[in-house]
């Protein structure tokens, strides 16, 4: 009996067809692969000279992440074993690549060159490659300080509205109940 996953081989009177199961995997890497997350982290640091790079083990976790959440980093290529790579990461990949040393490396390095930067410069390459205006920005301020004396400043077109909201400092006089 077949396996969720499995590849079929099919004939027919023109020839030999293959059919492989995709799932949500083509639509998340074609996702990927528009924003650019793989050129992104991949230009952050050109010269590693992995067999799998950065940017494309990222992608491989990604989408493992959406379909096994709780497997080890071992299990990894076992998950993609089925899966057709060559459409979602790169006619290069084998499952086998996408082993634990590889993909704790890339977590290493993922660490190693500051996560929020990092996302703060794909969302920014996604918004432009995307074509997206923002409208409205949300800061969380709880636990900024400001010190000083402002200048006065001409209203701007857009005020900023200030509330009240949890204190990460566990200060009451930083939040308000209800």
């Amino acid at each position: 009996m077949p396996r969720k996953g499995d590849r079929k081989i099919n004939e027919s009177e023109q020839g030999i067809y293959e059919s492989e199961r995709l799932d949500h995997l083509g639509i998340v890497a074609g996702v990927c692969q528009e924003i650019g997350l793989a050129q992104y982290l991949d230009g952050q640091e050109p010269d590693t000279h992995r067999q799998v790079s950065v940017g494309t083990a990222t992608v491989a976790m990604i989408l493992n992440g959406l379909g096994e959440s709780l497997r080890r980093l071992y299990l990894v290529p076992q998950y993609f074993e089925h899966k057709p790579l060559e459409h979602v990461l790169g006619a290069k990949i084998k499952a086998e690549d996408l082993n634990d040393d590889c993909l704790g490396r890339t977590l290493d390095w993922l660490y190693d060159h500051d996560v929020t930067r990092l996302f703060a410069g794909i969302a920014r390459t996604a918004q432009e490659k995307l074509s997206i205006t923002p409208r409205l920005v949300h800061v969380d301020t709880s636990s900024f300080s400001v010190s000083g004396a402002y200048e006065a400043q001409p209203e701007a077109e857009v005020a900023i509205s200030i509330t009240y909201g949890y204190s990460r400092d566990h200060r009451a006089d930083r939040h308000r109940n209800g």
